[in-house]
């Protein structure tokens, strides 16, 4: 798997989420009391924002297919002769 394949499949809202966690942790080695707080917080909700997305997506994907299993099988078992 290329590079670019790897960081096509990333949401936009996960990089957002890294990025503010990782200017906290800047923020805080430069001396920062609640704007590194601020961030991390708001970052770590991106994070789980995009997960929780991307979670959401699979079941529904998984719940079209089931649905359209059962209708492949019913619709198969009409149209087969008895």
């Amino acid at each position: 798997m290329s590079l670019k394949t790897i960081l096509s499949k990333v949401p936009a809202t996960a990089v957002a989420g890294a990025l503010f966690i990782l200017m906290s942790m800047i923020g805080f080695t430069g001396g920062g009391k609640y704007l590194p707080m601020i961030g991390s917080g708001i970052g770590t909700w991106l994070l789980i924002l995009s997960w929780d997305r991307r979670e959401r997506k699979g079941v529904a994907q998984l719940r079209t297919h089931a649905m359209a299993f059962l209708m492949r099988n019913l619709i198969d078992s009409d149209e087969k002769p008895h």
